[in-house]
C-alpha cells in the first residue's frame, strides 16, 4: 500500500570524473549504495577502493565544536585549508581549556583547603608555628568527653603533656595537647588509649585559621572569575569563527561522502568505476533525466527485483494519520518488498479498539487535546497517536453514553452502556465478532501477500490462506448463533447451506492445512512430495493441526479483553465516584472534597487504565494481527546525504 517502489540504479564512467558525479549526483539524489564490488563478484578485472579518508580527525573535531553548522555562504575551502581552519581553532581552544582546567584545579584546591579549615576554626594561634616547633610538638584532635577525666591519671604516671580543651559539646571535646619532642611518641599513644581523634595540622597555612580561610575563601572566587572570562572567550573565539569552520566542515563533510560512496564502488584497472544501489522509482527517473545530457556518465536502472537475491530495502510513505503509527511498525519489523504495509491498518484498528475499551466522552477529549497540544510542541508521535485515539474514545463515550464516568446522564446511552449488566455479555460477544472480523481480514492480506510473492502453496495450503480462510469462516459462523444462544441473545442461522456440504468443505479444508507442507512441494513440482521418516510426519502434522484449531478458538476469545476492558473502565469511574460522594448523581459529599476526588480519580484512571489499554492494544496488533499475515523483515531506506 504505502511501501515506495525502487529501482536498482548504477552509474558508470571514467574514474577521473568521479569527484564530479559524487558532488552533481551522488550527494544530492538519495541513493542507498550497495557494494559493487560484492554484486560484481564474478566479474574479473574488479578491484575495491581500500583508502581512508586523511581527514577523519578534523571532521569529527568539527561535529565537536558545531551543535548546529552555520547555513551555507560563499566561503570556499580546498580540503587541506578545510583540515588547516579545524586545527587552528582546535589549538586555540585547547590554549583556553587548559587555561581553564588550571584554574579549575586552583579552585579545587582552595575549596579543599576551606574544608580542612574548618577543623581548625576555634583555634586562635598561628597554625604553621605551632607545627614547626623544635623542641615542642603539638597535636589536635577531638576526644570523647568521658575520657577528659582519665588524663589527670595519665598525667599522674609522669606522662609529660599539658591538654588544653578548645570547644565542648555533649560528646566530645576539641582540644591541643603540647609535650616534648623526646616524650611524643609514648604521649601520643596514651592519647590513642583514650580514643583522641588525631587532625593533622598542615604546615602550608599560615597564620590563624581564621586568616588562611579567608584567603583561600578569596582565591577560590579569583578562580571561579577567571574560568568565566575563559568560557566567555572560548565562546566568543566560536562566534567569531563559526562561518569559517562551518564551511571548513561542510568541505570535509563532503570528503567524508566521497570516501564513503567510493568505498561502495568497483573500479576496473583504476581507470573506471562502477556504483550501483536502490532509489525510489521517482528519484532514479529525476536522476535519469538529469543524466541524460551527460556524456561522462553512464546510467543504467533496472524496475523491480529480477535478481531474487538481490532484496530491496522499504520506505514508508503515509498520509499523516497515519504516519505516526509507523513507529509501532518499525517496533515489529519493516515490510519486505511486494508486503502489504500494516500501517493504514494498524491505524485504524489501533485507535478503533482503543476507543471501544477507553470509550468517555469526557476523557476523551482531555486525551484528544492533551495529545495534540503535546504533539505541536514536542512533535512526538505518540502524542499523535494518543490524540487520533482520543478521537475513538469520545465517539465511543458518545455510543456508551459515558463522561467522565457519568453515565447515562451528561450523555446519553445511544448503543449499549458497559455500566448496565443487561448489555455487558452482548459488549463481550460483539468484541469476539469484532476479533473475529479482524482475523478475517488479515487473512486476506495474508492471501493477497501469496499472490503478490507467487507463492501458490502458501496462497491455497496455509493457516491463513484460502483453506484457513474458508475453515475459520465457516467455524464462526456456525459458532456465533450456539455461543450467542448460551447467553440468552437470540441469533438467526448465519449459514443456509446443507449440513453434509459444510461438512465436507470443512474435512477437505482441514485436510489441505494438515497435508500443506506436501501438497506445497506438490504444486512447486517438486521430486520428493513426503518426507522420508513418514510416520513421524502424520504424527507432528496432527499435532500442528490441532494446535492451529485451537489457536482459532484462542485468538478470537483473544479480542475479549476489548469488552472486558470497557467494563473495566465503567468499574473504576464507579468507585471514583463512590469515593468523590456522588451517587445517581447527587452529591453527598462536599464541594471541594467531591472535585478534588473526582479530578484526582479522573487523572488516576485516565494514567493507570489508558496506559494498560495502550499496551494490551498493542499486543492484539503483535500477536493476533501481525503473526497471521506480516513478516517485518524488510531493511530501511538509508540513501546518502551531503547533509549533517
Amino acid at each position: 500500500m504505502a511501501v515506495v517502489k525502487m529501482k536498482y540504479i548504477s552509474l558508470m564512467g571514467r574514474i577521473e570524473d568521479l569527484d564530479r558525479v559524487i558532488e552533481t549526483y551522488v550527494t544530492r539524489y538519495p541513493i542507498q549504495l550497495e557494494s559493487a564490488c560484492a554484486e560484481l563478484a564474478g566479474v574479473k578485472g574488479l578491484e575495491p577502493y581500500l583508502e581512508l579518508n586523511p581527514y577523519a580527525e578534523e571532521l569529527h573535531l568539527a561535529e565537536e565544536y558545531l551543535k548546529e553548522p552555520e547555513a551555507g555562504s560563499d566561503t570556499r575551502f580546498t580540503s587541506d585549508e578545510a583540515a588547516n581552519v579545524v586545527r587552528n581553532f582546535h589549538r586555540e581552544m585547547q590554549e583556553i581549556w587548559h587555561q581553564k582546567d588550571e584554574c579549575e584545579r586552583l579552585r579545587i584546591a582552595a575549596e579543599k583547603r576551606k574544608e580542612r579549615l574548618l577543623a581548625f576554626w576555634d583555634v586562635d594561634a598561628d597554625m604553621s608555628a605551632l607545627s614547626q616547633m623544635e623542641f615542642i610538638r603539638c597535636r589536635y584532635g577531638k576526644i570523647p568527653a568521658a575520657n577528659v577525666g582519665k588524663l589527670d591519671a595519665m598525667r599522674e604516671q609522669e606522662a609529660p603533656f599539658v591538654f588544653y580543651p578548645i570547644k565542648k559539646d555533649e560528646h566530645t571535646v576539641r582540644g591541643m595537647y603540647f609535650t616534648s619532642a623526646k616524650d611524643a611518641k609514648r604521649v601520643d599513644t596514651l592519647f590513642a588509649a583514650m580514643q583522641f581523634e588525631r587532625i593533622d595540622m598542615d604546615v602550608e597555612f599560615s597564620g590563624t585559621p581564621q586568616a588562611s580561610f579567608r584567603e583561600a575563601e578569596e582565591e577560590s572566587k579569583r578562580q571561579r572569575e577567571a574560568e568565566r572570562a575563559l568560557e566567555q572567550k572560548a565562546e566568543e573565539l566560536l562566534t567569531k569563527e563559526k562561518k569559517n569552520l562551518s564551511a571548513a566542515y561542510r568541505t570535509l563533510h563532503f570528503e567524508e561522502t566521497s570516501y564513503r560512496v567510493r568505498r561502495s564502488g568497483a573500479y576496473i584497472k583504476n581507470d573506471c568505476y562502477v556504483l550501483m544501489g536502490w532509489m525510489t522509482a521517482k528519484d532514479a527517473d529525476r536522476l535519469e533525466e538529469a543524466i541524460k545530457t551527460d556524456r561522462e556518465v553512464t546510467f543504467n536502472v533496472e524496475s523491480g527485483n529480477k535478481d531474487k537475491k538481490r532484496k530491496p530495502p522499504t520506505l514508508l510513505r503515509n498520509i499523516f494519520l497515519f504516519r505516526h503509527f509507523e513507529m509501532f511498525v518499525k517496533m515489529y519489523g519493516l515490510p519486505s518488498a511486494g508486503e502489504i504495509d500494516p500501517t493504514p491498518f494498524v491505524s485504524l484498528t489501533y485507535a478503533f479498539l482503543f476507543g471501544m475499551m477507553f470509550g468517555d466522552v469526557g476523557q476523551g477529549l482531555v486525551l484528544l487535546l492533551g495529545g495534540l497540544i503535546v504533539y505541536k510542541v514536542k512533535k512526538m508521535d505518540l502524542a499523535a497517536i494518543l490524540s487520533l485515539c482520543g478521537v475513538f474514545s469520545v465517539f465511543f463515550g458518545y455510543m456508551y453514553g459515558s463522561f467522565f464516568g457519568f453515565e447515562d446522564t451528561v450523555v446519553k446511552t445511544h448503543w449499549l452502556s458497559p455500566a448496565h449488566s443487561g448489555d455487558i455479555m452482548r459488549l463481550l460477544l460483539i468484541s469476539v465478532g469484532l476479533g473475529a472480523a479482524i482475523i478475517l481480514i488479515t487473512m486476506i492480506f495474508n492471501i493477497i501477500n501469496a499472490v503478490r510473492a507467487h507463492q501458490l502453496g502458501k496462497l491455497l495450503f496455509d493457516t491463513n490462506g484460502v483453506a484457513g480462510i474458508i475453515l475459520y469462516s465457516l467455524v464462526a459462523l456456525l459458532a456465533a448463533p450456539l455461543v450467542a444462544g448460551m447467553f440468552g441473545v437470540k441469533m438467526g442461522n448465519l449459514l443456509k447451506i446443507d449440513g453434509i456440504v459444510i461438512g465436507v468443505i470443512a474435512a477437505i479444508c482441514v485436510l489441505a492445512i494438515w497435508f500443506r507442507e506436501p501438497l506445497e512441494r506438490w504444486v512447486q513440482r517438486e521430486k520428493e512430495i513426503l518426507p522420508q521418516s513418514k510416520g513421524m510426519f502424520f504424527l507432528e502434522s496432527f499435532f500442528e493441526l490441532f494446535e492451529i484449531l485451537l489457536s482459532y478458538v484462542t485468538n478470537s476469545i483473544s479480542f475479549v479483553r476489548v469488552g472486558a476492558f470497557a467494563l473495566s473502565h465503567a468499574g473504576m469511574m464507579s468507585v471514583v465516584h463512590m469515593l468523590a460522594g456522588v451517587s445517581a448523581g447527587k452529591m453527598t459529599s462536599s464541594l471541594p472534597s467531591t472535585i478534588l476526588v473526582m479530578v484526582l480519580g479522573n487523572l488516576l484512571v485516565m494514567g493507570l487504565e489508558g496506559l494498560v489499554v495502550g499496551i494490551q492494544v498493542l499486543r492484539l496488533e503483535f500477536y493476533e494481527i501481525f503473526s497471521r499475515f506480516y513478516s517485518g523483515d524488510g531493511v530501511e531506506f538509508q540513501p546518502n546525504t551531503l547533509e549533517k
